[in-house]
């Protein structure tokens, strides 16, 4: 087959849409939970902010996992998503230590989830 630049011009457009809206959707849920670690004492908005929250997360996730399909060699894939479970275990076991250490304290709790969530964010 003849080398297309059209084609290949058009490929990196498709990506860097694709990481903008993941840019989008993970800013957008850095949002829903800053505004929800406040809203703690409002049951309706923390839910809504947490719907929100949800839906960016789950937007992200996915134009993430096509950007690691379009990117990520094959073989380099498991390595790669083996170190990412590696990470969120290690952040799922944080959050847990906290949420057991300031059991009485959800607005701790909340500010340090909201504190990774935005961490994460800017890495």
């Amino acid at each position: 087959a003849a080398y297309d630049a059209a084609d290949e011009s058009d490929t990196w457009a498709r990506r860097r849409a694709t990481r903008d809206v993941a840019a989008w959707c993970l800013g957008g849920q850095v949002v829903a939970v800053a505004a929800a670690a406040r809203a703690f004492d409002a049951p309706e908005r923390l839910m809504l902010c947490v719907v929100f929250s949800r839906f960016c997360l789950y937007a992200f996730d996915v134009a993430y996992l096509e950007l690691q399909q379009a990117l990520v060699a094959e073989g380099d894939r498991n390595a790669m998503q083996g170190c990412e479970t590696a990470l969120t275990g290690a952040a799922e076991l944080g959050i847990a230590t906290v949420a057991l250490s300031y059991a009485d304290r959800f607005d701790a709790v909340a500010d340090v989830s909201a504190a990774a969530v935005v961490a994460a964010g800017v890495v």
